[in-house]
Order: C-alpha cells, then sequence, then structure tokens
C-alpha cells in the first residue's frame, strides 16, 4: 500500500529532527526489509514546520518507521492509490450495480465510462 505521510515536526527542534532522520538512515542501512521504501522522498512544505513524502509498504513496516520517528516527528498517513487503479475498481463496482438511480450526479457515470477507462488506461 502507498501512503502519503505528512510530516510535522514543530514540536522539537529541527537539529532533534535532523538528528532522529540520520539514525533512522543508518537503521535502515542494517534492516531495509522492515520499513517501507520511499518513492517520493521527503519534500518540506513552506506553510509551518511540516514535509511530505510517499511511502510504500505493508501496515508492519509503516508502524515500524512511524514508532522509530516518534517523538521528534509526527504523521498523517494518507492511503493512496493510482487513479487507474481506482477508475478500475470504480469501473467494475458500478458494472456490478448495474445503473444507479444517482449515476448521472456523479462525474465517473456510467455515460462516461469508456472515456473515464481510456483516460486512466495510460497512466502508471
Amino acid at each position: 500500500m502507498k501512503y502519503l505521510a505528512i510530516l510535522d515536526f514543530g514540536h522539537t527542534s529541527f537539529m532533534d529532527h535532523i538528528k532522529k532522520a540520520q539514525a533512522y538512515k543508518e537503521e535502515i542501512k542494517k534492516n531495509p526489509d522492515k520499513y517501507p521504501s520511499v518513492p517520493f522522498g521527503m519534500h518540506f512544505m513552506y506553510k509551518g514546520p511540516k514535509g511530505f513524502s510517499v511511502w510504500e509498504g505493508d501496515e508492519a513496516q509503516v508502524a515500524r518507521k512511524v514508532a522509530f520517528m516518534l517523538p521528534e516527528v509526527q504523521y498523517t498517513l494518507v492511503p493512496i492509490v493510482a487513479g487507474s487503479e481506482f477508475v478500475k475498481t470504480y469501473m467494475e463496482v458500478k458494472r456490478a450495480r448495474k445503473t444507479s438511480p444517482r449515476s448521472h450526479l456523479h462525474p465517473f457515470s456510467l455515460n462516461h465510462s469508456d472515456a473515464v477507462q481510456k483516460f486512466y488506461s495510460s497512466e502508471g
């Protein structure tokens, strides 16, 4: 599973965060399979002492990273999915339900299904 990891390190000093990040870097050298991979690395946001990255891993890997980085860094984790995967699942559900009386209210209604599938089938 992929997660958008939003980091908040405003409650500790930035140097404490850097020291913890260095310790984590050493830890993943020793045990890389115990922690999530990071396909999109850390980026800082100008609004507040926050940043974000994208992680990919199972629940145990994600939990281990969060636990390792506490209390210097606190996270908000948002599960994410590729648009093409979401649309594929959405279309399967819509087909299984046939037509909903409210389907015309949704931008991915069955009236648009071919165009939507074509658009997202090229996304990675």
